[in-house]
C-alpha cells in the first residue's frame, strides 16, 4: 500500500470524552450550549458527536473525508457529508443550515489552506454563532511522536498561532497567524 492511501485508509479515533479533561476537544465540548446545532468539521468516529447528542441534546451535522470514519460516527450525528473539505461546494453542502457552533477540532493543520475554508464555513453561523478551533501543539511530546512514528503523516507542517485566538480573518495571501484576531481569557467571555 501507497503511503498516500495509507493516509487516506487512517482513522482517527480518539479516547471516549472526558468532559473533566484539559485536552482540546474536552475544552470545546465545555463550550457548546445544551441543544446547541453544531457541524463538527473532521468528525472522524464521532467522539465529540456521541458526547453533544447523547449527553447535551444538540443537533449535530458531521464533514469527514474518511467514509470509513464516517460509517462509525454515524449513529450519533444527524447527517454526515462524506467529502473533501477544501473542494467541497459547502453553500450547496449546508444550504439553508445555519449553526450555533461549529467546530474545527485538529483538522485545519491538514489544509492546504484553512483560511479559506474557515471563510466559506462563517457563512453557515447564526447570528451569535461561533467556530471553535482546536490545532495540536507540536511541540507537545505526545504530538511529536505521533508525528515521527505515524504511517499516516505523509507531510507535517506547523501553523503558529497566536495563544487565544478566536477567528482568523484578512487577506487570503496573509500567513494564517498573522490574520488571526486574539483577546486575552478574560475579554473571551
Amino acid at each position: 500500500m501507497s503511503t498516500e492511501k495509507e493516509a487516506q485508509q487512517h482513522l482517527y479515533s480518539r479516547l471516549p470524552l472526558d468532559l473533566s479533561a484539559e485536552d482540546s476537544l474536552a475544552k470545546i465540548a465545555r463550550r457548546i450550549p445544551h441543544g446547541s446545532t453544531v457541524l463538527d468539521v473532521g468528525c472522524a468516529v464521532g467522539v465529540l458527536g456521541q458526547y453533544l447528542t447523547e449527553q447535551q441534546g444538540c443537533s449535530v451535522d458531521g464533514i469527514e473525508g474518511n467514509a470509513e470514519a464516517a460509517k462509525i460516527a454515524q449513529p450519533f450525528y444527524r447527517r454526515i457529508m462524506v467529502t473533501d473539505l477544501e473542494s467541497a461546494d459547502l453553500g450547496y453542502l449546508l444550504e439553508g443550515v445555519r449553526y450555533d457552533r461549529i467546530v474545527c477540532a485538529d483538522v485545519l493543520e491538514h489544509l492546504r489552506d484553512p483560511g479559506q475554508v474557515l471563510q466559506r464555513l462563517k457563512d453557515h453561523l447564526t447570528s451569535d454563532g461561533k467556530i471553535l478551533i482546536s490545532i495540536p501543539n507540536i511541540g507537545h511530546v505526545g504530538v511529536f511522536l505521533e508525528l515521527l512514528t505515524s504511517k499516516a503523516w505523509t507531510t507535517a507542517f506547523w501553523i503558529p498561532l497566536k495563544p487565544n485566538c478566536d477567528s482568523i480573518s484578512g487577506r487570503p495571501n496573509q500567513p494564517i497567524a498573522a490574520r488571526a484576531t486574539c483577546s486575552t481569557p478574560t475579554e473571551r467571555g
